[in-house]
């Protein structure tokens, strides 16, 4: 009776598993074809003006935030209105001394100005939300959203960016492109993690965060980009589900002002992407890429992954606000987006549970294949796909092979994060959540 059920854990694993497997390899397909067609295209010349309103949320970012107001005040685009909107908390001044600093992200964004030489069509401000109690990311976004919309009549899309994450020309000049087609639809855009994973190879930093990056890097192409292409073509019609990733994302005015930036949650750039694809509005891959960071301790790994998770487990609260504020709310798009949890929290867990099984297995006399298609399994998984990712990627690549050896374990640290959110429920403990510092 045992061997029986040892058996049939075997024999399903495998086969969802094989058929997950053949599913990544279809999405390198597509997303060779997406990478090949980015590439080919010219940046294009907007035929009108388009007035874009970038915000920065920021707390405690004075390491950063220099860097990226200069960094946005050079860029040289024609036909754009730029609105670069520095969206702050006075939750900052509680405990600032604690992190070391002397100065407030608001005093550090005022010095920066006052030394800025004028540039026509390019403004800078900074709002801060009076949100002591309570307050979140969304909470800031939407104060400075108001008050920019108040002082700027001619704001036509809304875009986010972290303090260390910056559009290239060809983004922002993409998205008026798009908009000036189609004032209906949202966009996000894909990331990619191979420079971060680049730089830390050159700094000599843990083989196992880099090697993270790389599995980063490999899920980005193997399902996020994938996904968006399939919602993309849908046109809002798709069963699929559509997150944002929090950067990289623009929405045009109109649709900023029916959704917002959810607020008092988990990662609102996840519940604005639900909301917008449970509501099955429009939302859009771009073709121009950014590159992003990772984290840069094992701690802190895990602590993030506990986040994504507990942002990613918020379908339901979605999907009731659509009930409650869109005329469709899908609820195929709540099953999807379970199944993709279950899968990051649960994926490692069982191959090992799975292949304990198989060595077990064959030790009391049955079969080795299962232990073999197991190992298959595991290969292809962990290093063949991420290897073909990382070819797929349109940056070169310098890690190390002890990197790519530190697939598995990286992996399997990753899903430490989402495990601990879900042991938390069900002992009824509170998931807290911390910011990572740059």
């Amino acid at each position: 009776m045992i061997e029986t059920l040892m058996l049939i854990s075997m024999i399903a694993y495998i086969a969802i598993a094989s058929i997950m497997i053949l599913g990544y390899f279809k999405s390198l397909i597509d997303t060779r074809k997406y990478i090949r067609l980015a590439k080919s295209r010219s940046r294009p010349k907007l035929s009108k003006q388009v007035s874009l309103l970038i915000l920065i949320p920021v707390l405690r970012e004075q390491n950063v935030i220099t860097e990226t107001i200069k960094y946005f005040e050079q860029l040289d685009m024609e036909n754009i209105v730029l609105h670069l909107c520095i969206a702050g908390t006075k939750r900052e001044y509680i405990s600032l001394e604690n992190y070391g600093f002397k100065k407030s992200t608001k005093q550090v964004v005022e010095e920066t100005c006052q030394n800025m030489k004028t540039t026509s069509g390019f403004t800078v401000d900074f709002f801060e939300a009076e949100d002591y109690d309570g307050g979140d990311r969304a909470t800031q976004l939407n104060h400075a959203t108001k008050c920019a919309l108040e002082k700027y009549a001619d704001i036509d899309v809304i875009g986010v960016y972290d303090a260390d994450s910056r559009p290239t020309p060809d983004t922002l000049i993409e998205v008026a492109e798009k908009y000036l087609i189609n004032e209906k639809a949202s966009y996000q855009q894909p990331a990619f993690f191979l420079d971060a994973a680049n730089k830390m190879t050159q700094n000599g930093e843990n083989p196992i965060l880099i090697a993270n990056a790389l599995y980063q890097n490999a899920w980005s192409v193997i399902s996020e980009i994938p996904m968006w292409i399939d919602y993309t073509k849908s046109k809002g019609r798709g069963k699929g589900n559509f997150y944002c990733i929090g950067h990289g994302e623009f929405f045009p005015k109109k649709i900023y002002e029916a959704y917002k930036f959810p607020e008092h949650t988990v990662t609102d750039g996840i519940q604005i992407g639900y909301r917008l694809s449970m509501s099955g509005q429009q939302v859009e891959i771009l073709n121009n890429y950014c590159s992003d960071d990772v984290p840069h301790q094992l701690t802190t790994l895990i602590k993030q992954h506990k986040r994504w998770f507990g942002g990613c487990m918020r379908l339901m609260e979605s999907y009731n606000w659509c009930k409650d504020n869109c005329r469709e709310h899908k609820f195929s798009t709540v099953l999807s987006g379970y199944w993709s949890q279950f899968q990051w929290a649960f994926a490692a867990n069982l191959f090992w549970l799975n292949f304990l099984l198989s060595v077990a297995y064959v030790y009391i006399g049955g079969t080795a294949m299962p232990m073999i298609l197991l190992l298959s399994i595991g290969i292809i998984y962990c290093y063949i796909l991420p290897v073909i990712s990382t070819c797929l990627t349109p940056i070169e690549s310098h890690v190390s092979k002890l990197a790519f050896l530190a697939l598995p374990l990286a992996i399997f640290i990753k899903g430490i994060g989402p495990n601990l959110y879900i042991w938390n429920c069900l002992l009824y403990r509170e998931n807290k959540y911390e910011k990572v510092e740059r």
